[in-house]
């Protein structure tokens, strides 16, 4: 299994977010640049996967298989080994913030916390990771600081000033 999409791993890195970009957009945008760079000041790595123009259930097996290449690549040597043992966060918005719900869902053993921005509430009943719902804020730099205070405190992490 190859891991797709832009991973970035600061060297102190005490988690791991799959930031969940929805739509046809390609490319990374100024909102997930922004929140991108804060998680990564917050010691945190990021992960962003393009989901592409995908039904609600295919988005959201693309991110549980993006979760369960982090693992897989640390131990075939693609990625750091460290990766494999980090905490994970997914976060998305609009379309990306069912998709992140629904993977941590399916993957409640693996993410400590999720946070959605817009979108459905498309959790799954049964066992999931805590969810931070943002609604009616898009600010890049409001979810980002929201994202910078939230997973580190969720993720079982350290917060960093």
């Amino acid at each position: 299994m190859a891991l797709e999409g832009l991973l970035t791993v600061p060297p102190d890195a005490s988690g791991v977010v799959v930031l969940v970009r929805g739509g046809g957009d390609h490319g990374l945008s100024p909102g997930d640049g922004a929140v991108a760079r804060a998680l990564v000041e917050a010691g945190l790595a990021t992960l962003l996967v393009e989901l592409g123009p995908v039904d609600a259930a295919a988005a959201a097996e693309r991110v549980v298989e993006a979760i369960d290449a982090l693992t897989a690549d640390a131990a075939i040597g693609d990625l750091p080994p460290r990766v494999a043992r980090l905490p994970v966060g997914c976060l998305g918005a609009g379309a990306g913030a069912s998709a992140a719900l629904r993977a941590a869902g399916a993957r409640s053993q693996r993410v400590a916390a999720v946070i959605a921005v817009g979108g459905l509430d498309d959790r799954p009943s049964g066992e999931a990771p805590p969810a931070l719902l943002v609604v009616g804020d898009d600010d890049p730099e409001h979810v980002a600081a929201l994202a910078r205070e939230w997973f580190p405190r969720h993720v079982g992490l350290s917060h960093r000033p």
